[in-house]
């Protein structure tokens, strides 16, 4: 089962009363997650049930911070009635155990005191936001690897209950009894308080092996909570620090007024046990996915053509940004917030695409139900109807790097909908793009609404630095260096903290003149990087590298990858996983496939690689395409590139005859031109004849005579 035509399910990890959770595999990147899809019973509102979790989504997409779970994605998949679509959510799938089973019985009581600070840390964030999470409990918080690591990686999760401070109503208990703190029983101030009154019954049950109160009747357990002191932990385990013991029955107190003040009252008073430094905010072992800064304006102009499109004032959106600037992650917040407003939106790309002609506008037609088929114009008409029957929205990225025959049937759609306004086209390209196509053609004739991205400046490259290390801000000083040292370009951003991260350096901390000098300047830390990790790879994961970065941005079928099988590709693919390179593993045609997405590093990559062995991997990739007939010219380059001028040729002349059969004129110029590179006339007369000829048709149906005739009598 797939969810969204994305979300491989690989297993049930849970089943509640009101929703189930997944393991699945993205299919666009390859990654393990959690996927949360509500499913709810006879007799369950599930409009008050999806709205929770869109209230989840949107409160833990706003958290950073290294011991709360990230989430990722978030939309709507059809029910088993037709009528009534379910909504899910994506988060980080965390492998662990619940922290009372992973840490066993207590021995180290520093182990303990770091867990319960990791704890509190988390309580601290959400705290800070105004928010309390409703139900912490040992099976909601999960250690992953040794309980005794520095710092332990504790994730506090399920924060399906989580709200504003609030009053609590008679008769409304949500919770779990055996951690219910005594002021969710009776009408009164739900604060910060009552999740510290939780964690307190965690640690209790983590230093004594039981929780605080018991019995078989749940209503015994909340009324003791309310009116029962809890047994001294010493009673049941001599061995609990005094220190701890007097913390834990204080969190447990019945009054909040008598409880710590806040999270970091509780860490402050742990810190002779977990040596914890509580004014110092928690650095993360690794980057936090950085929150989206700097590009709301933006965002909220896609959305509101989004929810014009039911109202005539949809339309055309272009987002143009240079390479960097944030605009993929723009486009997917965009569809993201559309999603979460109950609105139809998909994202495709030519990352995401089938690597063929049509391959986008195929994906598009299958996005949205379509039956388009046959020339551009008639796909371009069913693709533009289903868009406007549904008022969705389509959302395309790199609309400048589209393959000509998706190309043309996106600028047919765009001048559709610019004119009928039903429904919402978003295009983002590269402000210095060098393909002509449906953007241009907006720009020019003024008929579409545009978005320009802007670098960052100082103070918005801090709020992201600090962002991806769990912090709110960053000294000034440190914003202005990293503004100058990546142009403001968010991209760019992104991975300089990561690799100060790798170095040690913490972001924010000290001179940040002399952090950013103990790096190498990008390009060349790259080709040093790459040129290291070369000479530890095999042979078997050097030649995976090699024939990966002869294709950037393309997704290429494991099953088809070039002279490896077997064990070799697995023992290949987990060395590059290791060393960073392979940046996505997607799905192609339902098989598992590889990607090298970085043009740099692919560049750097090649550097590696003799001239020889770059031939015999772009003959072996034409090999593997032999089979697709809506590869033609793809295999054509393959093979020009390994210098088979005349078999290239001979693909050429079938993949320009095809374009023209195809209504592509521009496009069969183009390769009909291509397969006279390098080709010896003397030798392959009849060859360069056929070329020439379906050249001059091509420039004859696309309007250029002048240039047809000269092709016509060099035929």
């Amino acid at each position: 089962m797939t969810i969204a035509g994305r979300y491989r399910v690989e297993e049930i990890l849970g089943r509640g009363a009101t929703s189930v959770v997944y393991r699945v595999v993205d299919e666009r990147t390859g990654d393990d997650r959690a996927l949360k899809l509500l499913d709810p019973g006879p007799g369950t509102d599930a409009g008050a049930l999806a709205e929770a979790l869109r209230r989840e989504f949107r409160l833990l997409s706003r958290l950073r911070h290294p011991h709360l779970v990230q989430v990722h994605d978030f939309g709507t998949a059809p029910g088993p009635d037709d009528d009534i679509d379910r909504v899910w959510l994506t988060m980080d799938l965390v492998r662990g155990l619940p922290i009372d089973r992973a840490l066993g019985a207590p021995g180290d009581w520093t182990v303990v005191a770091r867990l319960a600070d990791a704890l509190f840390s988390a309580l601290e964030a959400l705290h800070d936001t105004g928010l309390v999470h409703g139900d912490v409990t040992a099976a909601n918080i999960l250690v992953s690897g040794d309980p005794g690591d520095d710092p332990p990686a504790l994730r506090l999760m399920d924060l399906g209950l989580a709200d504003r401070f609030h009053r609590a109503r008679p008769g409304v208990i949500r919770g779990t009894p055996a951690t219910m703190p005594p002021e969710r029983l009776r009408a009164g101030e739900i604060d910060a308080r009552a999740d510290l009154y939780s964690a307190g019954a965690v640690l209790y049950r983590l230093v004594t092996g039981q929780d605080p109160f018991a019995a078989d009747d749940p209503w015994e357990v909340l009324r003791a909570h309310g009116r029962t002191p809890p047994t001294p932990p010493t009673h049941l385990n001599p061995e609990v620090p005094a220190v701890l013991e007097a913390l834990i029955l204080d969190l447990l107190a019945k009054d909040p007024a008598a409880r710590p003040a806040s999270a970091r009252a509780v860490r402050r008073r742990l810190a002779p046990l977990s040596g914890r430094e509580v004014d110092a905010a928690p650095a993360p072992a690794r980057a936090l996915r950085p929150s989206f800064v700097g590009r709301a304006d933006a965002r909220d102009a896609i959305v509101e053509a989004a929810r014009e499109a039911g109202r005539g004032g949809g339309g055309v959106v272009v987002v143009l940004g240079a390479r960097g600037s944030g605009r993929s992650r723009l486009l997917d917040e965009a569809r993201l917030e559309i999603a979460l407003e109950g609105g139809d939106a998909r994202l495709l790309g030519v990352r995401t695409a089938p690597p063929r002609p049509f391959g986008l506008a195929d994906a598009a037609a299958a996005a949205f139900e379509a039956d388009a088929q046959g020339p551009p114009a008639r796909r371009a008409a069913a693709l533009a109807d289903a868009l406007r029957a549904r008022g969705a929205t389509l959302l395309v990225d790199d609309a400048d790097r589209l393959d000509a025959a998706s190309r043309e049937v996106i600028g047919l759609v765009a001048r559709r909908l610019a004119d009928a306004r039903d429904a919402a086209l978003v295009l983002g390209a590269s402000e210095d793009h060098e393909e002509e196509g449906p953007v241009d053609e907006l720009l020019r004739a003024g008929r579409a609404r545009i978005v320009r991205l802007r670098p960052l400046d100082a103070a918005l490259a801090g709020r992201l630095a600090a962002s991806m290390i769990g912090r709110t801000g960053m000294p000034p000083a440190w914003g202005k260096a990293l503004a100058e040292r990546t142009g403001g370009r968010p991209a760019a951003l992104v991975r300089l903290v990561e690799e100060l991260l790798a170095a040690g350096v913490t972001p924010g901390d000290g001179d940040p003149g002399e952090a950013l000098l103990r790096l190498v300047p990008g390009a060349d830390r790259q080709a040093r990087g790459v040129e290291r990790a070369w000479a530890a790879l095999e042979p078997a994961a050097r030649s995976l590298a090699a024939a990966l970065a002869l294709v950037p941005g393309t997704a290429v079928p494991i099953a088809d990858l070039p002279t490896l099988s077997g064990e070799e590709v697995s023992a290949a693919l987990a060395a590059l996983v290791e060393s960073g390179w392979i940046r996505r593993v997607a799905a192609l045609d339902g098989r598992l496939a590889v990607v090298l997405d970085d043009a740099d590093l692919a560049r750097a990559i090649l550097a590696q690689v003799d001239a020889p062995e770059r031939r015999r991997l772009h003959r072996a990739h034409a090999a593997r395409l032999a089979g697709d007939p809506r590869a033609v010219a793809t295999r054509a380059e393959h093979l020009h590139a390994a210098g088979d001028a005349e078999a290239a040729a001979e693909l050429f002349a079938d993949a320009a005859a095809a374009a023209l059969d195809a209504g592509l004129a521009a496009e069969a110029a183009r390769l009909a031109e291509r397969g006279l590179d390098g080709l010896d006339a003397a030798r392959h007369a009849g060859l360069v004849a056929r070329l020439e000829g379906l050249g001059a048709r091509a420039l004859a149906r696309a309007g250029r005579g002048g240039e047809a005739r000269g092709a016509f009598d060099r035929a």
